[in-house]
């Protein structure tokens, strides 16, 4: 049966059929908790890796334009003076990709209205936040945009 409202038991299904929890499996319960709170985790650690490496990106993209010998760059052709951009861009995009499909993965998890799958993936995301969103604070590539899309 599929619950409307928040309600605390050991029968849950996440994702798919297979992945169904009764109450005689407690062990099986808390092993997908622990799979909830590792991927929200994996998660704050994926936003913070892609936006770092934005950051190392366009950086290195500024320096690489200012080593032109002094030369006037608003004549070089805008894909050659950010080819290397492009690459990076595309890495950043199969990046975001993989966020994004987990962050609506934990999203479907959430949507069981299991309590404690409710409670495992905000304590995975608020871990994984004090983890990964203080480094990029620290490192100063702490954006207003960081590609967050779930919470």
């Amino acid at each position: 049966m599929m619950h409307m409202t928040f309600y605390w038991g050991w029968d849950v299904t996440l994702l798919f059929d297979s992945w169904r929890t009764t109450t005689d499996q407690g062990g099986a319960y808390f092993g997908s908790l622990v799979a909830i709170i590792a991927l929200a985790i994996a998660y704050q650690w994926l936003v913070a890796f892609r936006v770092e490496r934005e950051s190392v990106l366009v950086r290195s993209n500024s320096l690489q334009l200012k080593s032109l010998n002094g030369k006037d760059t608003s004549r070089v052709p805008m894909v050659f003076r950010h080819r290397v951009l492009v690459k990076g861009h595309l890495v950043n995009s199969l990046i975001y990709f993989v966020q994004v499909s987990i962050a609506y993965l934990l999203m479907l998890a959430v949507m069981s209205y299991n309590g404690g799958v409710f409670i495992a993936a905000m304590l995975g995301f608020a871990f994984g936040h004090f983890v990964f969103g203080l480094r990029r604070v620290v490192t100063g590539s702490e954006d207003a945009e960081t590609g967050e899309v779930c919470h």
